[in-house]
């Protein structure tokens, strides 16, 4: 029989809390029935097991990055969406590392919840790029690079210099977008000038 107030929920929490604290890979199932005063093998009443329990834990990282994110997208302001996007994973980085760390580590195993996450991240920078007026196949390269420039600034220990190094190396990156843009646009003219 379940001991009286152990339960799922209650063994997320903690295994949360020790992500929040030490990191991802500091979880186990001792520490997490140390604290209920409770042997190990009683959690497995709760909880299939610490994988089951780690993804439980992604989960809750994935929500509160994603809950994090939402707010930010600015429908009209495809720039300003950009730049906040890569604000709020440099300071989730930073501020909740053990989460996105989790995040990271489970993405590289193909997680289902974190293509989600990743998915939901890459239509909201597609859809800024797009309203940048970015098509074709430079909508592409420039929702891969803008996604991995936003991920390489999460490696920074101060969240100010992160956020402006990340805009900085935005704008210098849309800036080459937008100038081979208008030599596209001047190249076609040229030539319709020449033919016409």
């Amino acid at each position: 029989m379940p001991r009286a107030g152990v339960t799922e929920k209650k063994i997320v929490k903690i295994a949360v809390e020790i992500t929040r604290e030490k990191g991802f890979d500091a979880v186990t199932m001792s520490d997490i029935s140390s604290h209920f005063g409770i042997r190990p093998p009683s959690l497995y009443k709760h909880i299939n097991g610490l994988p089951q329990l780690r993804e439980k834990v992604e989960q809750h990282a994935v929500e509160q990055l994603i809950e994090k994110i939402s707010p930010v997208i600015n429908e009209k302001n495809s720039m300003e969406t950009l730049k906040a996007i890569g604000k709020c994973l440099v300071e989730f980085s930073i501020e909740d590392a053990g989460f996105f760390d989790i995040i990271e580590w489970t993405s590289n195993m193909v997680s289902t919840k974190d293509c989600q996450l990743f998915s939901y991240i890459e239509s909201v920078i597609k859809d800024a790029v797009k309203g940048l007026g970015v098509a074709g196949t430079e909508e592409n390269f420039s929702v891969f690079t803008i996604k991995n420039l936003v991920l390489g600034f999460t490696k920074s220990d101060n969240i100010e210099d992160a956020c402006d190094n990340f805009e900085y190396a935005l704008d210098t990156f849309l800036l080459g977008i937008k100038t081979r843009q208008n030599l596209a646009r001047a190249r076609e003219k040229l030539a319709n000038f020449r033919n016409g």
